[in-house]
């Protein structure tokens, strides 16, 4: 039986720190792409991760992760030494250029679909004036 509740929560301040993207490793080489949004506001770094061993003859597999920042943090080469015998996949990471695991401004922004034109917004609501663009 539960007593009380228990929530589980990010430290939304923790920097991520060096991540195996920026060692030397044995399993993959490691690129970083950086775009911003067309309104400026949001700044994204893309890490590809390209196996060291040849390619199998249809290709590498591709994994995308979300909240890159994050997903890099918990991969390592112990992690990558698992797949050995398998075909390594391409590890694409999507985040932002943020030292921290998350932007949980931007985040919300990019995840958060626009309103419905039918859902009628209350005059205390700003939803347009923050989201003017839409998701991007």
């Amino acid at each position: 039986m539960m007593h009380g509740s228990a929530i589980a929560a990010p430290d939304l301040t923790q920097k991520v720190g060096l991540t195996v993207a920026d060692e030397n490793s044995k399993y993959y080489r490691f690129e970083q792409l950086a775009f911003t949004s067309v309104d400026q506001q949001r700044h994204y770094r893309i890490t590809v991760a390209v196996p060291k061993a040849p390619a199998p003859s249809s290709g590498y597999p591709t994994l995308y992760m979300l909240d890159g920042n994050a997903a890099l943090a918990t991969l390592s080469d112990q992690k990558f030494s698992r797949l050995q015998g398998a075909d390594l996949p391409v590890i694409i990471t999507m985040g932002y250029d943020t030292e921290l695991y998350f932007d949980v401004i931007a985040r919300a922004y990019d995840y958060t679909p626009e309103l419905a034109p039918e859902v009628q917004q209350h005059e205390h609501d700003n939803t347009a004036e923050l989201r003017p663009f839409g998701s991007l």
